[in-house]
């Protein structure tokens, strides 16, 4: 924090190391001197997890797509599933996805994409 700054409440600690707990507290200071500390609050950095793996589209049924991949080698949270809260499956008419849609949103690793059209063509992404 800045020095005689009271409008200023945040703070930035940019030397943290994935995986690892941290555990902060501030007091404040005045020309009668220093508060007690306040109460402790902790937090385990995590960072953006990679791209999930091996995604892989099956025909299911007539018009019909099965996806399913595989979870991230890294979820950001030191190799533990939880840093993940879901995962977006997109879905497009064209290869840069200028169309996409978003056809789930879940933790599940895999989908099943029914209704499809005849003859038309998709792309997907996680």
């Amino acid at each position: 924090l800045v020095a005689g700054d009271i409008s200023n409440y945040s703070f930035s600690y940019p030397y943290i190391q994935q995986g690892l707990l941290y555990v902060f507290s501030i007091s404040a200071e005045n020309s009668a001197g220093y508060s007690l500390w306040s109460e402790a609050v902790a937090q385990t950095a995590i960072n953006i997890s990679t791209a999930p793996q091996n995604l892989i589209a099956q025909i299911y049924a007539p018009l019909s797509i099965k996806l399913s991949w595989l979870a991230p080698l890294n979820t950001g949270s030191f190799g533990r599933l939880w840093g993940l809260l879901n995962y977006s499956l997109l879905v497009s008419s064209s290869a840069t996805f200028e169309d996409e849609k978003v056809v789930m949103m879940s933790m599940n690793t895999s989908f099943q994409h029914t209704g499809l059209l005849k003859g038309h063509r998709y792309y997907y992404r996680v």
